[in-house]
């Protein structure tokens, strides 16, 4: 059994080398009234994820689920009874999620970290649904003001899925929830911010500043401390650094956004900073 399911994943590599999503199998698994072992289907979504990493593609939901089957009936493992089941027709709601906000935000979305955690919610969310039991969201307006693309994209979504799966309709605060799961593997993914430090002579007082702004902000990675005049000859060297944190004006703007802060960077540096990182952040999104 073991030498078939590894047979199984080397066609299927070689598949999805020769000619893409084209090549995915039609699984025979999906019907609605299945019920999946949560634990098995962890199992089979960590070796979806190796097999992407491992050869650089991307595996829809039915590869997963034949991967769960050859696990299923090796009975190499021994789960409880009690182990909690996931039917599939949750499983597909998640896909949908994951799909839909994907392709509305424009990002990739790694589906194998998030699917599962998605599942957890929208199985007792049905139930709540069902029976009209609305779970209160008290981060709710925080959610809306700190993630308005994610929030709405997961809005839009949830009408998508209570119309093509004949629910209720989803209320805003069980978006809201959801809106989280997918703010935080926005978050896991986001690029670390990279800053440049000039100021006139880039050594003394651009040594303290690189001290104090890593103390701020120790995720920032600092690619150089130097002079202006060091900057100004090598600007090609330092394109991708998101801003410039400068003790001294610049006589010509450079195309990177310049933070100027005094060498003691007191609490005004400090929300300068922050204030460029947030409209950065608005370009970014």
């Amino acid at each position: 059994m073991i030498l078939i399911f590894f047979s199984h994943i080397y066609i299927l590599i070689n598949r999805y080398k020769n000619v893409g999503r084209k090549g995915a199998l039609l699984s025979n698994t999906q019907e609605t009234n299945r019920n999946f072992n949560f634990d098995l289907l962890h199992c089979a979504q960590n070796i979806t994820q190796k097999i992407e990493k491992y050869a650089n593609i991307q595996l829809p939901l039915s590869e997963t689920l034949y991967i769960y089957e050859y696990l299923e009936s090796s009975r190499i493992y021994n789960f409880d009874e009690v182990t909690g089941k996931v039917p599939f027709r949750v499983l597909s709601i998640a896909e949908e999620y994951v799909a839909n906000v994907s392709n509305i935000l424009g990002q990739s979305i790694d589906r194998s970290s998030i699917l599962l955690d998605l599942v957890k919610h929208i199985r007792p969310m049905l139930n709540r649904l069902t029976n009209g039991i609305y779970a209160k969201n008290e981060l709710l307006e925080e959610i809306k003001a700190e993630y308005p693309k994610v929030f709405a994209a997961v809005s839009k979504t949830s009408k998508t899925v209570s119309k093509k799966f004949d629910l209720p309709d989803i209320p805003e605060g069980e978006s809201g929830f959801i809106s989280i799961y997918f703010a935080k593997e926005l978050e896991n993914k986001r690029k670390p911010t990279r800053v440049l430090i000039t100021c006139t002579t880039g050594v003394g007082t651009a040594q303290l500043l690189k001290v104090k702004v890593s103390n701020s902000f120790p995720d920032f990675i600092i690619d150089d401390v130097l002079s202006i005049g060091q900057y100004e000859a090598n600007k090609l060297k330092y394109t991708d650094v998101d801003f410039i944190i400068s003790t001294v004006p610049f006589k010509s703007l450079p195309k990177k956004p310049v933070v100027v802060v005094s060498a003691l960077f007191n609490q005004r540096d400090r929300n300068a900073i922050l204030e460029t990182m947030d409209s950065l952040k608005g370009v970014r999104q």
